[in-house]
């Protein structure tokens, strides 16, 4: 886990998660409508004002794998975002109708700090306490690019469309195990 301070928020801060660390926080929920909640936002990229508009049509599997629909992401504008079966398979079995979430995006929010919090009490790194929603977007978008996978890509995926401001806040950070594959490539470090 990394954290960096905000500029203009005194007692915030931005995390990123491991790999390891976004699959310990969704263990932390029995409940498989949290679960496909925070997984959506976690390992596919969306916006937690996207995630309660997510429809069980909005689940479609194609030839290239599983995706879900954004109708109207940031900006008002469409994209599709790859989504591991598993999330998939919850997102149906659990849908109740069309609409899959009938949450407020504030009540997701307290999902994703209910988790982080039993993270914190179970593991008492600190770290955990500053975890939010948009976090999980975050480590999502940085762990893609730490796995080479193409920045335009993954800038589609999550329906960013300024490079610079991508650049900035996703591909400016490596997870600790990263950085130690790479220190390990100069023996004075």
């Amino acid at each position: 886990m990394q954290l960096r301070q905000f500029e203009k928020r005194e007692n915030s801060k931005a995390v990123w998660l491991t790999d390891r660390e976004v699959d310990e926080l969704l263990e932390t929920t029995d409940d498989e409508l949290h679960r496909f909640a925070l997984s959506l936002m976690a390992r596919a990229g969306l916006r937690v004002g996207e995630v309660h508009k997510v429809q069980l049509d909005d689940l479609v599997k194609t030839e290239h794998g599983h995706i879900v629909r954004v109708w109207q992401g940031k900006g008002d504008k469409y994209r599709e975002a790859p989504i591991p079966a598993e999330i998939y398979w919850i997102g149906r079995s659990i849908a109740e109708g069309q609409q899959i979430i009938r949450h407020t995006k504030r009540t997701l929010q307290a999902w994703v700090t209910d988790a982080a919090d039993q993270m914190f009490r179970e593991t008492e790194e600190v770290g955990w306490s500053y975890v939010s929603a948009h976090d999980l977007r975050r480590s999502w978008a940085t762990l893609l690019i730490q796995a080479e996978v193409e920045p335009l890509l993954v800038m589609e995926w999550g329906g960013w469309s300024d490079y610079e401001v991508f650049r900035d806040h996703y591909m400016s950070i490596h997870d600790p195990e990263f950085q130690a594959e790479e220190r390990s490539k100069l023996p004075w470090l």
